[in-house]
């Protein structure tokens, strides 16, 4: 039996599942099986779930080679953010912080779930578990990142487009993330999603002023340790969209509005 035929049979297994594994292409079985658990796993399957998505780590792109700036210690980039070797990466995660149960669903959060692999739904679900409420809004919560290319994941739930006072929510968001990365004096860069924009629906231009105007406040600040920012889109539309936003930021901190 190889490692793709152990983790599918435990998860299987762990989920009460009955399933004829020859009717699938393994590899969609085993997301799909991976989007949908909540068991406690053996210690063998997290080491296969670990070689298993090493091997899909391909394409690595280091944060020190992404070098289009924004504005100050800002830079952008168009592309996949579980590629990314950063110090942390940002999860737009929904008020369970759990990770998104839908097999297949193209959100960031599901992504970044499947890339880390379960012990981070295992961490997130303890951190929940004493928490005892759902996440709210504009707060932030950082956990390792297992088989991500980064070392930390810092999850946030952002504002959804229906609710009231977005731009001071969305701020919160960028303020609590920044502020909790500067507790851990490990974390010098950070690969933000742009928080809010995807399934919950606040319109990219709203967004990304918002964004950039938080993140380039807090890094005129002193005695930080962060020193690069990094935004990260999955649409050349979203990185016009920055682009060209950056400009106004630019120009407000010359003239000192």
């Amino acid at each position: 039996m190889d490692k793709i035929d152990y983790m599918i049979d435990e998860l299987i297994q762990k989920n009460k599942l009955e399933i004829n594994k020859d009717d699938f292409v393994k590899h969609i079985l085993l997301k799909t099986l991976m989007t949908i658990s909540t068991a406690d796993l053996s210690e063998k399957y997290y080491e296969y779930e670990k070689y298993y998505l090493e091997d899909q780590l391909e394409d690595l792109i280091d944060i020190d080679h992404i070098s289009e700036r924004l504005a100050n210690a800002i830079f952008i980039y168009q592309g996949d953010i579980t590629r990314i070797k950063a110090d942390a990466i940002v999860n737009a995660a929904n008020e369970k912080m759990l990770g998104c149960f839908i097999p297949n669903h193209h959100c960031i959060d599901n992504a970044i779930h499947l890339s880390a692999g379960l012990q981070l739904r295992s961490e997130c679900m303890e951190i929940m578990s004493k928490h005892g409420t759902d996440e709210p809004v504009g707060q932030a919560k950082i956990t390792s990142a297992y088989n991500l290319p980064s070392k930390y994941v810092i999850h946030t739930v952002g504002p959804k487009h229906f609710e009231c006072r977005i731009k001071n929510k969305l701020k919160s968001c960028y303020l609590s993330i920044l502020r909790a990365a500067d507790h851990h004096k490990d974390i010098e860069n950070i690969v933000f999603c742009s928080i809010s924009t995807g399934i919950f629906g606040v319109s990219i231009d709203q967004a990304s002023e918002v964004a950039l105007e938080t993140i380039d406040e807090y890094m005129r600040s002193e005695n930080i340790s962060l020193k690069k920012i990094v935004i990260d889109v999955f649409s050349k539309e979203d990185y016009d969209v920055y682009k060209s936003k950056s400009k106004v930021i630019r120009k407000r901190s010359k003239t000192g509005m």
